[in-house]
């Protein structure tokens, strides 16, 4: 046990040092438990906002009761002003509020509505943008945030993040408007994952991003299983392929008019499977 006064940087360094001397059986079994009770968790949630309820408070999505703020809160009920955010985000973690929003946005429209894309950001520790109907938010935590900078404000010199809300396209709360702290929790898991980062992976349950799409093996099971929407603007993710035949060769349309073996859907996206010997390069995503 570590003592209760120790600093949470430190204490995510001891965490860092911990998980390393773990024995990969013991790690497997501790990753499985915790995917378990975080989808327990998002099933609890999903369930609950379907019926118009908060998996939280239990109360309903649209109440609003001032000294019991709540992470619904965050879907703007009557009655939330801007500066409402403090009371959440004293109550709640970074990492809890992370969480809710890309939630939230996955009820709308799996992984799309999230764009937590690493090659779309500016390199920061927590950057990401997620979308809910006519919401928008934004978390953005820097390593100069991380490490507290000079400023006029106490609460800038401490580690803390920024966040931003849009409603209808239209500023409702700014990134300059608050230096918000971080809690203790999320300073220990940000230490551990800076330090170990083979050990510490961010995993949302029931809050998957862009950046869970785009990894090679999801790229090829969409490609190998996906099945064409019907309406563009429901599919998740859209493919252009660059197919380049060998020099000398020519490609033949009906090469690519074939029914996909593993769903049974004709005109199923190019994939590396294809192996017709006039294919010479595919490029997927570009």
């Amino acid at each position: 046990m570590l003592p209760l006064s120790i600093d949470p940087k430190s204490h995510g360094q001891h965490y860092a040092n911990y998980l390393k001397t773990l024995p990969k059986s013991v790690a497997a079994e501790n990753n499985r438990r915790a995917r378990e009770r975080a989808e327990k968790e998002a099933a609890a949630f999903t369930a609950a906002f379907q019926e118009g309820k908060c998996s939280i408070c239990k109360s309903d999505l649209t109440s609003y009761v001032a000294d019991q703020p709540c992470l619904h809160w965050l879907l703007k009920p009557r009655g939330f002003e801007k500066t409402d955010l403090r009371k959440v985000a004293d109550r709640f973690s970074m990492a809890q509020i992370e969480l809710y929003i890309r939630r939230v946005a996955n009820q709308e429209a799996f992984a799309k509505n999230i764009n937590d894309l690493a090659d779309e950001g500016t390199g920061k520790l927590v950057e990401l943008t997620a979308n809910y109907k006519n919401l928008e938010w934004a978390i953005s935590c820097g390593k100069g945030d991380y490490d507290g900078h000079g400023s006029n404000s106490e609460e800038s010199k401490r580690p803390h993040y920024h966040f931003q809300m849009r409603i209808d396209k239209k500023p409702y709360i700014d990134y300059a408007d608050f230096h918000i702290p971080l809690h203790d929790s999320d300073i220990v898991t940000m230490e551990a994952e800076r330090l170990a980062p083979a050990y510490v992976t961010r995993r949302f349950a029931g809050g998957e991003g862009m950046s869970e799409v785009f990894k090679e093996e999801i790229i090829e099971r969409l490609a190998l299983e996906g099945k064409r929407a019907e309406n563009e603007a429901d599919g998740i993710v859209k493919f252009d392929h660059l197919v380049i035949a060998d020099k000398g060769t020519q490609l033949a349309w009906f090469h690519f008019q074939r029914r996909n073996p593993r769903s049974g859907h004709e005109d199923y996206p190019l994939s590396p499977s294809l192996s017709h010997p006039a294919l010479n390069k595919l490029i997927l995503g570009k």
